[in-house]
């Protein structure tokens, strides 16, 4: 129990300053798509030499039939995030997992504290995110462009934040986790984890599995909408699972140096 105290302090520790670092960068960042997209509508800048002038825009867009797309600045933090997560739970299995093993933890202590260490970060993750999308319609108007609202999963100005922040986070739990438990595998596999991905892949092409494609479907259906209660109770299920199967490739994992 102490060892697992020591471990969830150490961690939370760690994710407190990578998220400050990284959202401070972040909102730096979309502070600069803001003034650059201020410019382009109000001020036109001048790139040729007879006059002419260049109407440009920054932001996400989930397009649109109409003569203009709905845009949103803090909609490019996904693409952001995701990558972060990424870096995050590499980090994790070749730093913090040889480190916490070599200090005398327990591998399932281990696991339970980078658990509530994943739920912390997704959690803090969907809150900014959260807050931030319901600020960007109001700047998107501000500097002259037409906000989007209407995002696959909810709707910025019919949705509250709290709906907006929980949905956020159930989305981000899944996809923290999935590349928990890439990244737990590449370090116990190492290249024999991307060799027999390719090989699956050809086989699934070759003999026309199509079981797998109806898997992804479904699953690109259920995290591509509106929550209800189904799909909530679905995509809990599956985090479970992949944290049960994360859980199984931790305590048989030994200490070593792998290569990506």
């Amino acid at each position: 129990m102490e060892s697992l105290k020591r471990s969830l302090k150490y961690q939370f520790r760690e994710t407190k300053g990578f998220l400050l670092g990284f959202w401070g960068t972040v909102i730096l960042v979309d502070i600069l798509f803001y003034i650059l997209n201020s410019l382009s509508s109000n001020r036109f800048i001048d790139f040729s030499s007879n006059g002419g002038s260049i109407n440009f825009s920054i932001g996400f867009s989930l397009g649109n039939t109409g003569s203009s797309d709905p845009l949103s600045v803090v909609g490019v933090n996904f693409l952001i995030i995701a990558i972060s997560m990424i870096v995050y739970n590499y980090k994790r299995n070749y730093e913090r997992f040889p480190l916490a093993l070599s200090l005398g933890m327990t591998r399932r202590d281990y696991f339970l504290s980078f658990l509530m260490d994943n739920i912390f970060m997704a959690f803090m993750m969907a809150g900014i995110q959260g807050l931030l999308l319901k600020i960007d319609p109001i700047l998107m108007e501000l500097v002259g462009k037409e906000a989007l609202y209407e995002f696959v999963n909810f709707n910025l100005k019919t949705d509250n934040v709290l709906y907006i922040i929980l949905t956020l986070f159930i989305l981000f739990l899944i996809v923290i986790s999935s590349f928990n438990l890439l990244a737990s595998l590449n370090y116990k596999f190492g290249s024999k984890l991307w060799i027999v991905i390719v090989a699956f892949n050809i086989l699934v092409t070759a003999f026309r599995i199509n079981i797998f494609d109806k898997i992804f479907e479904w699953i690109g259906r259920i995290t591509v909408t509106r929550f209800g209660l189904f799909e909530i109770v679905a995509i809990l299920g599956s985090i479970a699972l992949i944290y049960a199967l994360n859980y199984f490739v931790t305590i048989k994992t030994n200490i070593k140096e792998k290569a990506i």
